[in-house]
């Protein structure tokens, strides 16, 4: 362990892995590839936390993953589709504001060329 409940990459692997069954030396061939590249993504979701950096500690959201997949898994869907039709609201705020400067730029255009 690095710090205070924190893991290194290799050692959040490996617990992984054993969790799945695997043994050890199996695990080696599998750090770097879809253990070692989803760590990004499962404190993206909020499963796993980097205290400035430095390891991995589990959150509350990854305690309750390990004692219910299936809700957590649904509760990180909710909340991704909710940041999703976020983005999406404030992408169209953004082209309303947008249009409505370039039509009042076009009935000043109109004013002067009509007078």
């Amino acid at each position: 362990m690095k710090g205070k409940g924190t893991l290194k990459r290799k050692e959040v692997c490996l617990l992984v892995f054993k969790a799945q069954g695997k043994k050890g030396k199996e695990a080696k061939e599998y750090r770097e590839g879809y253990y070692g590249t989803n760590l990004q993504s499962w404190v993206r979701d909020g499963l796993l936390e980097q205290p400035k950096g430095k390891g991995y500690r589990l959150t509350k959201a990854g305690i309750r993953y390990l004692s219910n997949p299936e809700a957590e898994h649904h509760r990180i869907k909710a909340k991704q589709i909710r940041q999703r039709l976020n983005n999406i609201r404030d992408y169209h705020r953004d082209l309303y504001k947008e249009v409505h400067e370039l039509r009042q730029k076009v009935a000043k255009i109109d004013r002067v060329i009509n007078g």
